[in-house]
């Protein structure tokens, strides 16, 4: 039983590891973009508005990365237990693939 547990905190953590690397990455990227468009040459209410579309757009992803981790955390028994079976079940096939050759 200690092996599933730790098995499981294991995936939650690279689960978790992997959405901020994407949360980063993507807010760079769109950080980067966004500052490129607003040096392009444009009326000031033009500028806010991409300001302020932008600001809602990354916000709405923080806010969503953030309902994923909290979701992982709260259901975090039932997700990684049933990925855990699922693996092994594979895992199983595979063997058994193998053993057919």
């Amino acid at each position: 039983m200690e092996h599933h547990c730790r098995a499981e905190k294991i995936l939650f953590i690279k689960d978790i590891t992997l959405l901020i690397i994407f949360l980063l990455s993507t807010i760079s990227v769109f950080g980067f973009v966004v500052f490129q468009v607003l040096h392009l040459p444009h009326s000031n209410m033009l500028g806010g508005i991409i300001l302020t579309v932008s600001s809602i757009t990354a916000i709405a992803m923080v806010w969503a990365s953030g309902e994923v981790m909290m979701h992982l955390r709260r259901n975090q028994a039932c997700i990684y237990k049933e990925d855990l079976m699922c693996q092994k079940y594979i895992l199983e096939q595979k063997r058994a693939l193998l053993y057919e050759k």
